[in-house]
């Protein structure tokens, strides 16, 4: 079956790019899958085609951050020296942001999208994993609350289009130094 789609791109990719603008304008839980069709000149039925649900393409439009993610903790972790894993993530997750920062954001701002990634052990795993670079592998209350700050404010950082105005550089170096303030006490010594 080939769908007709308004625009450029596969039928797969025209319902994505949809359905991310769409769970950025309105949430996921107030975008339908008529909304999707609507927005790219297709039929519910044409949609369903390429997708089986809505978590379906919700996945497929947070699996970029998430393989970005995945990507930037696997290089960390291979690095030796403690000091550097902890820079590594550190840039790599300000990297995140200002590459993906509204899907990223969408990762723990959308209740949605929050639940159904808690619900999925390997994304579990893989914050595990991030975290335990930033703040250690048994982090203390003060640590975890610094790592909830600072996530928050890349995420709101991430999700907000003001941003966007600002040159990357700038945007990457200033989000690096605050981070780094928050997150510095954690910082291995070695």
């Amino acid at each position: 079956m080939t769908v007709q789609t308004k625009g450029g791109g596969t039928p797969r990719t025209r319902v994505i790019a949809a359905a991310e603008t769409l769970f950025l304008e309105r949430g996921v839980h107030a975008t339908s899958l008529q909304m999707i069709a609507d927005r790219i000149g297709v039929t519910k039925a044409a949609v369903y085609f390429q997708f089986r649900s809505k978590n379906e393409i919700v996945r497929a439009v947070i699996a970029p951050a998430i393989a970005r993610i995945t990507e930037m903790v696997t290089i960390a972790e291979a690095e030796e020296s403690a000091v550097r894993r902890f820079d590594m993530a550190l840039d790599g997750l300000v990297g995140v942001v200002i590459e993906q920062g509204e899907v990223a954001a969408m990762l723990r701002l959308d209740a949605e999208v929050s639940e159904m990634v808690e619900d999925d052990s390997d994304f579990r795993s893989l914050m595990a994993r991030l975290d335990g670079l930033l703040v250690g592998p048994e982090p203390s209350q003060d640590a975890k609350v610094a790592l909830a700050l600072a996530g928050g404010g890349l995420m709101a950082v991430g999700s907000d289009p003001t941003w966007k105005r600002l040159h990357a550089d700038e945007l990457r170096r200033t989000l690096r130094e605050t981070v780094h303030r928050v997150l510095g006490p954690y910082r291995p010594l070695d």
